[in-house]
């Protein structure tokens, strides 16, 4: 069984990002037998806003020190 878990996991990470996110969400609503509510949907839908604006370039992010040190500071 691990070795077909680990074929499997070296395929899927050949897929693009939305399809492994699509994967995984699936993935997800299978172990947990349910939909997703409104508040998860809308969640993902600004996970994937933001992760789209770091691998596009349009949003650097910041570094992993400042992120940190905000929840340090809170």
């Amino acid at each position: 069984m691990v070795h077909l878990l680990k074929e499997i996991e070296q395929q899927a990470m050949k897929l693009s990002a939305a399809d492994r996110e699509a994967l995984a969400n699936y993935l997800l609503q299978s172990v947990h037998n349910a939909e997703l509510n409104e508040l998860d949907t809308e969640w993902i839908a600004v996970a994937e806003e933001r992760f789209n604006a770091l691998v596009s370039g349009k949003d650097s992010g910041i570094p992993e020190k400042d992120f940190f040190q905000r929840f340090e500071n809170a």
